[in-house]
Formats: structure tokens, C-alpha cells, sequence
């Protein structure tokens, strides 16, 4: 097929352009009742085509009164086609709204033309060397791709091509397309807006190459056709890698509240264009979830959480990837619970430092979990026999060398930049 480059003239909305069929309007106009002139310089273009030398001719209006009237019999050599040059009148010297109406002979025609402008005293409105252009619809000159080229294996709905088109009325185009050759290749791409996308995944191995019509239509139906040559490039099978899911671990506080983030599981696939799934399985309980896109990791049911029943959870999880066949990774992903300082302190506040090693020591459960905490022993008179900060629960009921004797003392374990303060009995029994 050859490039097609020609001008199809379409339909037009009689409402838009304001047609009316008839005789001659025999327009005429007294400039000597206006103070201002503007002249202009212009081709005269009906349906898109430009008058020639006759009575063809164009009027301009301001509010249903005529203000200037030109015929097109000035003959332009360098494009072939004829000029109408006139003056439009006014007596304000900026301002008012023309509207130009043209008057084609062979069909007796008067027809509103697209643009208006704006009176302006002694401007010229185009020239013999550049003459503007008075048209009921300026046709769309040309259309044509970014790209030509169509990689197999594409996806369905992927861009291959944005569209442009040449139209000096700016409008918004309706594109189609037809004509393809070989006519299979009408199942591979469609029109999106004003992209050429993916209908269809190519394959290099049955077609190659093939032709469309591309056709751009303007609002009142003008159209431009063009023939577009395109190329299906082969894609190179490159093997569907495996990806990599290491073991991962978290932390939660036992007090974490319904919808805390832990974290992302992350996996690592050399399949660029491929997209990962994760999923946990084997966890009935759904205490966590994991997001399918992301692997953001979120505590689900914070009620369960008690580091005292449960230190650590160890779940399993899967990605996947989305390529053909699909491929897949688990890694175990441990989630240890953080305990949390209690309301009461979990104390065991007796001691028999005779080394039978049962109670030898002063000790607080989970002691690690009260940074910063201090501990002092006292007697009953309020002197301090013994004291520490961070306390490592290796008091064994000493004092100065010697073990305390039998009887109550008193334990204080706080912190003085929190205020968080614990204070009870402590029994020592010496043997």
C-alpha cells in the first residue's frame, strides 16, 4: 500500500456552522459611519476548499450590523489562490466581537465562519505575503505516530504510540483505524484516546510488519487519512528467574495496638518486568497479615499478644511472581514479642542465701525489660543496705561482707527520669 496523504471532506453540524442556502445576500456596507479602520488580508476557505475569483465573498459583523464587506479577486502567485482584501469599521477603537460570514457562489451558500477576533484600530489582520485565513472549519492537514515500533509480547492496554495531528482550529480529534494489511494484524493494536495501543500480544515468528489507515476526525466531521507502516520487533526469551525470599524478623510490643506496621518482607527478583505476590501460610489464627503487593507485615489481633504465653511467632510466607509459568519462594519470618513493664512488679522477694541455689538471689522477673531502674534495699530504719542501677538480679542478701540477718527489710526499684516507682517487703532468711 502507498501512504495515503489526502483531505477527506466529511459531514458538518449545521447548528455549529450556521449554514443557509439561497440567493446572494448582496452585502453591502458605508464605511464613511465609522471613525476606525482595520485591514485585513485573507483567504477564504468553504468546506475545505478556497474560493476562487467570482462573487465569492466574505462579510464582517459586529452584533448583526455588517461592518466591512470583501470579494476574493486579488490573485495570490505564490499559492494560486485569490485574496479578498477590505476594511472593517468602527467607531470605538478596540473591542468589539467581528464574526466573519462567508458566501461561496456555486452553491449559493452563507456560512459563519469558526474563529472570531477582536477589532483593533489600524491593525492589519494578515498581509499579502502572509494572508490570514477565514474558514468555516479548518481541516486537519496531517496525523501521524510517535513511534512505529511494536515489541512482541507486549501487555494488553500498553502504550505503543501517541498520536498528533495537524489542525489549525486546535480541535479535539476522534481517531480510527482501518485499512490494516495483512488483515490479522487488526486483532493486535486499538485505539486508546489519542494513543495506539495493545489489543493483542504480537508474535515475530507469524507476522513481522503491517499497514493501518490512521484517520483523524475533527468535530465537524473533516477528516486526514495516512497510511502508518509498522514494525514487530522480536523479543529475545530471556528465562523466567525464580525469586528470592530470605527469613525475616520482627519485633511487637505485647501492648501493640490493631493495625501496627512490623515492617516489609521483602524478596528479590532479576525478572524486572514481573510483578511479586506475598501471602502467609498455615496461619489460621490471623493474628498478622501480610499485603499481597508489598508485603507490609501488620499486626491483626492485638488481644492475643501476651509475652508471658507467647514469646515469638514463626509464620511462613510465600511470593510468587506473575510470569509464565508462575515461580515461587517461602522463607520463615519470626516475629518476637516485646514484653512490656507491668502495672505490678513480678518480684520474688524472698531469699535464703545458703547456696543451696534456691533463692539465692533477689529477682525480678524480666529485669532487662526496666532500663535506667534503680534498686536500694533498706532495713526498717530507712538505711540503704544495698542499691544499683540496672539492676542484673545478682543481689544475694550481702551487706558489707556479711549476710543480712533474718528478717523484713524493704525494696525500692525506680526510675527518676520516668517516675515509674515500685516499692514492697522483702524477707531474708539467713539459713
Amino acid at each position: 500500500m502507498k501512504r495515503i496523504g489526502k483531505l477527506i471532506v466529511g459531514l458538518y453540524i449545521m447548528s455549529v456552522c450556521q449554514v443557509v442556502k439561497g440567493q446572494d445576500p448582496e452585502w453591502s456596507v458605508d464605511y464613511s459611519q465609522f471613525q476606525f479602520r482595520m485591514s485585513v488580508s485573507a483567504m477564504l476557505e468553504l468546506e475545505g476548499i478556497f474560493l476562487q475569483q467570482g462573487e465569492n465573498k466574505v462579510a464582517a459583523f459586529v452584533g448583526g450590523e455588517i461592518r466591512g464587506l470583501g470579494y476574493a479577486n486579488l490573485f495570490h502567485e505564490p499559492t494560486g489562490r485569490y485574496l479578498a482584501v477590505f476594511q472593517i469599521g468602527s467607531n470605538l477603537p478596540t473591542g468589539e466581537e467581528v464574526v466573519f460570514q462567508l458566501y461561496g457562489e456555486v452553491d449559493a451558500t452563507v456560512v459563519e465562519a469558526r474563529k472570531k477576533i477582536s477589532f483593533e484600530a489600524d491593525k492589519l489582520l494578515g498581509s499579502i505575503g502572509t494572508p490570514y485565513i477565514i474558514s468555516d472549519n479548518r481541516h486537519p492537514t496531517a496525523v501521524s505516530v510517535s513511534s512505529t515500533t511494536l515489541e512482541e509480547e507486549m501487555r494488553t492496554g500498553q502504550i505503543i504510540s501517541e498520536i498528533s495531528v495537524a489542525d489549525e482550529d486546535d480541535d479535539a480529534h476522534v481517531f480510527t483505524l482501518s485499512g490494516f494489511e495483512p488483515e490479522e494484524a487488526a486483532a493486535l493494536i486499538q485505539i486508546d484516546g489519542s494513543n495506539i495501543v495493545v489489543a493483542q500480544a504480537a508474535n515475530y515468528e507469524e507476522l513481522n510488519s503491517f499497514a493501518v489507515v490512521l484517520t483523524a476526525t475533527d468535530p465537524l466531521g473533516a477528516v486526514f487519512s495516512s497510511e502508518i507502516d509498522f514494525t514487530i520487533t522480536e523479543r529475545f526469551e530471556v528465562p523466567n528467574v525464580t525469586p528470592v525470599l530470605d527469613d525475616h524478623t520482627f519485633k511487637v510490643h505485647e501492648d501493640a495496638t490493631e493495625g501496627t506496621v512490623l515492617g516489609k518482607v521483602v524478596a528479590y527478583d532479576e525478572d524486572v518486568d514481573q510483578h511479586l505476590s506475598y501471602e502467609i501460610i498455615d496461619h489460621e489464627e490471623q493474628i498478622f497479615t501480610i499485603s499481597a503487593s508489598d508485603g507490609e507485615m501488620v499486626l491483626n489481633h492485638s488481644d492475643v499478644l501476651d509475652y508471658e504465653q507467647t514469646a515469638f511467632y514463626l509464620l511462613k510466607v510465600v511470593v510468587s511472581d506473575d510470569g509464565v509459568p508462575s515461580l515461587s519462594d517461602t522463607a520463615m519470618v519470626q516475629i518476637a514479642v516485646q514484653d512490656v513493664q507491668d502495672k505490678e512488679l513480678l518480684i520474688r522477694n524472698y531469699i535464703s542465701p545458703n547456696g543451696d541455689g534456691f533463692n539465692d538471689f533477689l529477682t525480678i522477673e524480666n529485669v532487662e525489660i526496666y532500663p535506667g531502674f534503680e534498686l536500694k534495699i533498706l532495713n526498717s530504719r530507712g538505711v540503704t543496705l544495698y542499691h544499683r542501677v540496672n539492676y542484673d538480679n545478682t543481689w544475694d542478701g550481702y551487706y558489707r561482707g556479711d549476710v543480712l540477718p533474718t528478717g523484713v527489710y524493704y525494696y525500692l526499684f525506680e526510675n527518676s527520669e520516668s517516675h515509674v516507682q515500685y516499692a514492697g517487703k522483702l524477707y531474708i532468711k539467713d539459713r
